[in-house]
């Protein structure tokens, strides 16, 4: 498993579901072209980073909680 981290800059938090849905559904388009015999699945956590605030390290322990929390949903729907 690999972690990547990726720094957006929304105009506000309301965009973030949509980019969500872009970055799996282009994942998925992917997998199709190259007809990958799986499907590659992502887990997204995020927050917002308070540079006055928060250090790097503090923020990313945040969205892993985030992250681990939105997988814990996923799998209870299941």
């Amino acid at each position: 498993m690999t972690d990547i981290i990726l720094v957006a800059h929304p105009a506000d938090e309301t965009e973030l579901p949509e980019m969500i849905r872009a970055i799996r559904r282009e994942i998925e388009s992917e997998c199709r072209k190259e007809e990958t015999p799986y499907m590659i699945s992502v887990g997204i956590g995020y927050d917002e980073l308070r540079w006055e605030e928060d250090t790097f390290q503090l923020f990313q322990e945040q969205t892993d909680e985030k992250l681990y929390l939105a997988k814990k949903t996923v799998k209870a729907q299941l």
